[in-house]
């Protein structure tokens, strides 16, 4: 169990103040959905993406559009991720009725989360959204309401409601679906033409867990002969499994920017064997092996059954 006291307030000079002290955020955004599942995924998976934020040099996070999940706002819990929790949608509020769902939804954000210290800002709008001003004052005094002794801070588009304005920073997510950098590198080489191919596996801090619905990323690069990823290729890649594990979404798939991505989901423990291959590149092998599961009689269900 994580304890620990902390509070959140905004200076005169609309300075975030943690703990007394001024905090500059570096943050980005996270869309939550993985490719094939959307969004169930498991909590060992929302644990790698706030795991991969942190290890980029971020120490925030802004939820885009929707709430995240409690596993993910326990992983940024545990790493010292600050999270500026998002309301859920685009809340026109020109009638009633749209205005009172957006109120309600505050209303259930601020009690889903309001114990998790890592929730430092509450956007009651996202600042992408022209709500009326009179709604914009309702979904601040909302969190007013619903947290009264502190740490409500709220961002809306404009500081003159709300607590804080927060500009776009034009980081709209460092990584994209496939949980690789959204904005690639510039190279620094001209790469030759793909001889062969390079496996890694993501854990992030957490090996795959075997019951039958964590998933990992396998990343296929395709190189040329002096190692270099061939960003230009796109190839494509056929991935093969030897162990009680599957892989989901397409196969064989089309290399993006020279690396090709499945997902690996496991039904039992013991180590895993993956193979890529593709036409006229030397072939690569991995070996993964998955941690227990919780339930061990979870992960015995059959594979086909979890589909």
């Amino acid at each position: 169990m994580l304890t620990g006291i902390r509070t959140v307030r905004v200076s005169p000079d609309k300075r975030l103040l943690l703990n007394g002290q001024p905090v500059t955020i570096g943050v980005t955004d996270r869309r939550q959905e993985y490719p094939y599942i959307g969004y169930a995924l498991s909590d060992d998976a929302s644990y790698r993406d706030a795991f991969k934020i942190r290890e980029a040099g971020f120490n925030a996070v802004r939820s885009l559009y929707c709430p995240p999940s409690p596993a993910f706002l326990d992983a940024c819990d545990e790493l010292g991720l600050m999270v500026i929790d998002a309301v859920p949608g685009w809340h026109p509020g020109r009638d009633s009725l749209s205005a009172g769902a957006a109120v309600h939804e505050v209303q259930m954000l601020c009690r889903r989360d309001r114990n998790h210290p890592s929730v430092v800002i509450w956007e009651t709008s996202l600042r992408e959204a022209d709500m009326p001003v009179g709604l914009l004052s309702a979904l601040h005094q909302t969190v007013k309401e619903e947290l009264p002794f502190g740490n409500n801070i709220t961002s809306c588009r404009t500081d003159k409601i709300c607590d804080l304005f927060l500009p776009d920073t034009g980081l709209t997510g460092i990584l994209n679906i496939f949980r690789l950098p959204a904005i690639p590198a510039q190279a620094e080489y001209t790469p030759g033409r793909p001889v062969a191919l390079r496996l890694t596996a993501d854990l992030s801090n957490k090996p795959l867990r075997a019951d039958g619905a964590d998933v990992i990323f396998i990343y296929a690069a395709l190189t040329d002969s002096t190692g270099n990823l061939v960003f230009t290729a796109d190839s494509l890649v056929e991935f093969t499994v030897r162990g009680n594990a599957e892989i989901t979404g397409s196969n064989p798939v089309r290399a993006r920017q020279g690396i090709a991505t499945i997902l690996l989901r496991a039904g039992n423990q013991g180590r895993i064997m993956i193979r890529a291959s593709s036409a006229g590149m030397a072939e690569a092998e991995l070996m993964t092996e998955t941690r227990e599961t919780v339930n061990p009689e979870k992960g015995k269900e059959p594979l086909q059954n979890l589909k």
